[in-house]
């Protein structure tokens, strides 16, 4: 064997959409992005120890959202943020404001031409109405979109109507405006506190789902929300909780979590154990989870074989001894694919320094001892 086969894997590239383990969990996850048959908000959590995977089924989602036919709009965020108001402009500036603008353009260009059409089929004394519609696109994204926010309403009409853009801009990506600012756009609030963020944020989408029919968030990192104030944290909770309360027809969430943290969260104790403000969230989110558990027997021997193909054809047995493999999960007790791709790399890269194929038991444990994940008992066996 020429080439390493474990040297060039990390994370999913937008040119090398590859996966080599939990075969089953993958394809659950792909039916998830690509279901069309939900109503309501769709949340799920990815949980499992640090080198599980989970950043990686999060990369690996986005990119397969990417190149599906049509293609799923989704959006990676690779934290949840110090509040539900950062999670709301990490989200708007990956949606990117031009595009929310002309996906906005394009729905009520359609609505107008509707409701002006209707207009004019009204009596000649109803001309002042029909005046008055005309001109206001405000009451025309009113009709568009009842529910929706009213200072929202008015910031994306003015919009439509090429007016204050830059305060716009600045407005709906979340920046703070001073009071004459935010008169001369004619709007009551900023967008600041985490309740106004959850509102809008969820108006904003439903826009976008009218035009695209389903958008999936990917959130990576949710355990560090344990890192923020009691205060901070209820409030982050309370908005996310009412993001998914509002049902947005096409939405997805999926939130990677460390498992300690998660079980944590789930059983309100460690960081989650001051008060019951968690229960209200958590009902929403622990039925639906996939964990990402260790690679043992036949999982571990699938990720193994199945990245030698990228760079071999030849079967698992001519590369590693079955005693060697035996060795190596004795001596990983928790393997997680990051930590197994250190060791293998090592391995692999020292058993063609040697030329010795397949790769021994004395070969895994010197690449044990190289990566620093030996153990006392690995000694002991191969001495």
């Amino acid at each position: 064997m020429q080439n390493n086969p474990f040297s060039g894997i990390g994370l999913p590239r937008a040119d090398m959409l590859f996966w080599a383990d939990r075969r089953e969990f993958k394809e659950r996850l792909i039916s998830f992005l690509k279901s069309t048959n939900n109503p309501n908000v769709k949340p799920l959590v990815i949980a499992g120890d640090y080198g599980s995977g989970k950043t990686h089924a999060l990369l690996f989602s986005k990119i397969t959202c990417d190149q599906s036919n049509p293609p799923i709009l989704s959006v990676y965020i690779s934290s949840p943020g110090s509040s539900f108001g950062e999670l709301y402009k990490k989200i708007i500036e990956a949606l990117r404001f031009d595009d929310v603008v002309l996906t906005f353009d394009k729905l009520i260009s359609k609505n107008k031409e509707r409701i002006l059409s209707a207009i004019e089929k009204v009596s000649p004394e109803r001309e002042e109405l029909r005046h008055v519609e005309s001109l206001s696109t405000e009451r025309i994204v009113r009709r568009s979109f009842p529910d929706i926010d009213s200072d929202l309403a008015i910031v994306l009409a003015q919009v439509y109507n090429d007016r204050n853009l830059d305060l716009a801009r600045s407005w709906l990506l979340g920046r703070p405006l001073a009071k004459a600012e935010l008169s001369r756009l004619n709007v009551s609030k900023s967008i600041s506190t985490d309740d106004v963020a959850q509102n809008i944020l969820g108006d904003i989408l439903t826009i976008v789902i009218n035009d695209v029919q389903q958008v999936v968030l990917l959130i990576d990192e949710f355990e560090d929300i344990e890192n923020l104030s009691k205060k901070d944290v209820v409030e982050y909770l309370k908005a996310f909780r009412k993001l998914l309360d509002q049902n947005i027809a096409g939405l997805k969430i999926i939130l990677a979590w460390t498992g300690p943290s998660y079980r944590d969260f789930i059983e309100e104790k460690g960081s989650f154990s001051r008060g019951k403000a968690y229960s209200a969230l958590s009902d929403r989110l622990k039925y639906n989870v996939e964990w990402l558990n260790a690679l043992k027997g036949k999982d571990l021997e699938t990720f193994i074989s199945e990245t030698i193909s990228r760079t071999s054809d030849k079967p698992l047995i001519e590369c590693v001894e079955p005693k060697a493999l035996r060795f190596l999960e004795d001596q990983i007790s928790q393997a997680q694919p990051r930590q197994l791709n250190v060791v293998l790399n090592k391995a692999f890269q020292l058993a063609i320094e040697k030329e010795v194929f397949p790769i021994e038991m004395r070969v895994i444990n010197e690449a044990l001892i190289q990566t620093g994940t030996l153990g006392k008992k690995a000694t002991m066996k191969v001495a």
